[in-house]
C-alpha cells in the first residue's frame, strides 16, 4: 500500500519552507523550484501555481523533469503566459516525477523577465 507525505517544494534538493520562489533566471539552466530525490520508487506529485506581479503578460518555460543542468530537453519543456496581476494560475497540476534510481529530477523554470514570476506549491510524496 502506497504512503503519501505532502511536502513544501525542494529547490536544489533542500526542502523549503513554503514561501513563493521568484523566477530570477531569463535563459539557461533556469530558477530551481523542486528536485526529487534518487530513488526510482518514490514519487513525487507536483502541484505548482505562479502569478505575474508585472504589468504585462510574461512567457515562462518551465523545465520538468530533467537530470542534466546541461539543458532540458525540448519533450521536458511546458511554455505559457502567465497574464499580469491576476491572482494564482494552476500550471502543473499534480504531475509525477521520479528519480532515476541514481540521479534526481529537477524542475525548474525561466521567464522573459526576471524577479516577476512567483512560485507556490507543494509536493505529494508517493512511496510505492
Amino acid at each position: 500500500m502506497a504512503t503519501y507525505a505532502k511536502i513544501n517544494l525542494s529547490p536544489g534538493g533542500t526542502e523549503g519552507d513554503g514561501n513563493p520562489i521568484t523566477i530570477t533566471d531569463t535563459a539557461g539552466n533556469g530558477s530551481f523550484i523542486h528536485d526529487t530525490g534518487t530513488s526510482s520508487a518514490i514519487r513525487d506529485e507536483v502541484w505548482l501555481w505562479m502569478t505575474n506581479i508585472d504589468t504585462t503578460s510574461i512567457l515562462v518555460t518551465l523545465h520538468v523533469g530533467y537530470v542534466s543542468s546541461a539543458s532540458a530537453a525540448d519533450a521536458e519543456k511546458v511554455m505559457f503566459k502567465v497574464p499580469p496581476q491576476t491572482g494564482l494560475m494552476l500550471v502543473l497540476s499534480g504531475h509525477s516525477v521520479r528519480g532515476t534510481g541514481s540521479a534526481a529530477r529537477r524542475i525548474a523554470a525561466i521567464a522573459d523577465t526576471a524577479n516577476k514570476i512567483n512560485v507556490v506549491g507543494y509536493v505529494n510524496r508517493i512511496t510505492d
